[in-house]
């Protein structure tokens, strides 16, 4: 069975989203990226499914942020 770490990285590399970008994007410690990288703690599961449930979320911000730049963008070449 896969690890929740290992759910993480492929869901989040189909996306193309770096791993700790979403660890930050999810208001998780930056320590607790960097022990369960090496290994020396497992994610719990409310703390997995908070960084995979962010994974969808921060592309939408993101196209939206593209979005709105582009229309402001356009406003003004007008």
């Amino acid at each position: 069975m896969k690890s929740y770490l290992q759910t993480i990285k492929e869901y989040a590399a189909e996306r193309n989203v770096e791993l700790q970008e979403l660890f930050r994007f999810a208001d998780i410690a930056v320590s607790t990226y960097h022990r369960t990288i090496k290994g020396e703690t497992e994610l719990k599961y409310k703390t997995a499914k908070r960084i995979y449930d962010s994974i969808d979320e921060k592309i939408k911000r993101d196209k939206h942020r593209e979005r709105a730049r582009r229309m402001r963008e356009a406003e003004k070449g007008r």
